[in-house]
């Protein structure tokens, strides 16, 4: 099994990279300092390639030393918060890893990278995920895109079909995802939105979106509330971007 190109989550790498680099130090009478140095973030993320691409060679018979690779990273202002200005907004006041921005820059000077404006780094792989590519990232929500997703966080590699990609599309809506600031349906988690959806009969989009639309009338809600809930879990296609949807 050979991919001609990697779509890789620049943001989780680089995060992740940067985070592992930090060192608190006690100057005594109450004062601490947080420190990194630029040159360990940047060796902390060539490890991190280093060791995905062993990892799938070795443990995955999949050899992608020779295919290109593209760093995903999201733009500054996201389009699903102008639809939702709850998206994420709990990480509003989060501070980034010390040294990350700096890192971000100097992979964006020393890789093939991309940005899409108004998107994140996961609409950005979704967008240009073919059957020629796998997606390399440690966020669960690339089970919503067919295609490889290799899950380097759980050394996973795993095929998404088409159907199963729509099927958790609609999981996420219904069941909402606290932790990026969305809620899905009342009362509605992982567990009964599987449950709901697999007693649909018309497995198709419109099957399954009018069994979500119905719980989400039956809590009191409107479309327009599935409508957004969809548009947070759901990550942007070749033609949606190419459509101009994350501006509308």
């Amino acid at each position: 099994m050979q991919f001609d190109t990697c779509l890789i989550d620049g943001d989780m790498l680089a995060y992740v990279a940067s985070t592992s680099v930090q060192k608190e130090i006690d100057w005594g009478d109450g004062l601490w300092t947080l420190h990194a140095y630029l040159e360990d973030a940047q060796a902390a993320f060539t490890a991190s390639i280093n060791y995905i691409i062993s990892s799938l060679k070795n443990k995955h018979n999949l050899d992608i030393t020779n295919s290109k690779k593209i760093y995903c990273f999201s733009d500054n202002h996201l389009f699903r918060k102008d639809i939702n200005p709850n998206y994420k907004s709990n990480r509003s006041n989060t501070r980034k890893p010390v040294c990350y921005n700096a890192l971000v820059e100097w992979i964006k000077h020393n890789y093939d990278c991309m940005t899409i404006d108004s998107c994140e780094a996961d609409d950005c792989i979704s967008s240009n995920m073919n059957e020629h590519s796998i997606i390399i990232s440690g966020d669960k929500d690339f089970n919503t895109v067919e295609g490889y997703f290799y899950d380097f966080k759980r050394d996973i590699l795993h095929y998404t079909t088409e159907q199963e990609a729509m099927y958790n599309t609609f999981v996420q809506a219904l069941a909402g995802d606290r932790i990026d600031g969305y809620f899905g349906c009342p009362k509605i988690g992982i567990v009964t939105a599987k449950k709901i959806l697999d007693k649909v009969d018309n497995k198709t989009f419109d099957g399954y979106w009018d069994a979500a639309k119905k719980q989400f009338e039956k809590a009191g809600l409107t479309e327009r509330d599935l409508l957004v809930n969809y548009r947070m879990a759901h990550l942007l296609t070749d033609k949606e971007v190419r459509e101009g949807v994350s501006n509308n």
